[in-house]
């Protein structure tokens, strides 16, 4: 429901968003209803794959970037349209706390390595030379981007890769792969040193990719678990998903090892989302949640402590006042 605050929009607003999970929300001590300093929401469209940049504040889809090679009729195009489970398929998004710029994790079903790309919240990358960012934009101000508002990207030397030159989008910083091919990336998260991890879900990895340039700087980091989703606390400590698992001091050199606490005490035996807050790391299951203390070493189901029923859940997440 929106927020009595906020505008009503100018129409329905409408993505082809066929698959979003929202693996957490960040809040940065924001009192209720002001603008916060990055009002915006960063909305994976996996039947399409674009990612939509949404203003919270004003209601409106801003701009709107391809993550992969689009629209019909471009090189290295491939129509999957209502298919969230196929082709490049993006899905995890992570913001930088600091600058707001955004990452996006293509999941990429069709065999290819999986691919996370950097898109500035501002500015960009004036490739052309031509003294302008040109960049997806609302021009017709309905507050819904169309496919003639989305900038095309063409595969123009057929290498089934996006390379610098073909970003034609200049708020798109690089496009980078990671791990081998069928790696299938489907977790995502930011570090305190703003470097991003992505975990393979195939392949059992987790990778460490710089969230300057791209560049890796560590990896693989095998686990014993498929990766599903991921955040890290605010000691640099990486909490996997799917089942009990972490890898601490990912702000360090390294070398990194996966410390896997096990997914038969997770209430259900699935972790399928997990939130931070009060101190602990909470996973949703399929008839509770549980809730993971890293200084007392306790993992406790609260519900079930408390007589409640038990209930299937599939997301969970933290607010600033501590409530689950």
């Amino acid at each position: 429901m929106l927020s009595p605050n906020l505008p009503s929009p100018p129409r329905r607003f409408w993505l082809p968003v066929l698959y979003l999970l929202l693996v957490g929300v960040l809040f940065s001590g924001t009192p209720a209803f002001a603008r916060a300093p990055f009002p915006f929401m960063w909305i994976a469209n996996a039947g399409e794959d674009t990612v939509s940049k949404f203003d919270t504040q004003d209601n409106r889809e801003v701009a709107r970037y391809r993550t992969w090679f689009g629209p019909e009729g471009q090189p290295g195009h491939y129509n999957h349209l209502g298919g969230a489970w196929d082709g490049a398929a993006p899905s995890r998004t992570s913001v930088d706390p600091q600058t707001g710029d955004a990452f996006v994790l293509n999941r990429h079903f069709d065999g290819r390595p999986a691919l996370l790309m950097k898109i500035l919240r501002e500015g960009g990358v004036d490739r052309n030379r031509n003294g302008v960012i040109d960049t997806s934009s609302d021009l017709n101000g309905d507050g819904l981007i169309d496919g003639n508002e989305i900038k095309p990207l063409a595969d123009s030397n057929n290498d089934g890769r996006i390379d610098p030159g073909e970003i034609q989008d200049e708020r798109i910083a690089w496009a980078v792969t990671v791990g081998a091919e069928y790696g299938l990336g489907r977790a995502l998260c930011m570090g305190t040193d703003r470097n991003l991890w992505v975990g393979l879900y195939n392949a059992s990895e987790y990778w460490k990719v710089s969230g300057v340039d791209g560049a890796i700087l560590a990896g693989p980091v095998s686990t014993n678990t498929a990766p599903y989703g991921c955040l890290i606390d605010a000691n640099g400590t990486l909490w996997n998903a799917q089942s009990i698992g972490r890898i601490v001091n990912t702000q360090g050199p390294g070398p990194y090892t996966y410390d896997d606490l096990g997914s038969s005490n997770l209430a259900g035996g699935s972790g399928y989302c997990l939130a931070l807050g009060n101190q602990k790391v909470y996973y949703t299951g399929d008839n509770s949640f549980t809730e993971v203390d890293p200084v007392a070493q306790a993992v406790r189901e609260p519900v079930n402590e408390a007589g409640e029923p038990g209930i299937g859940s599939i997301g969970i997440s933290v607010d600033s006042n501590g409530n689950i």
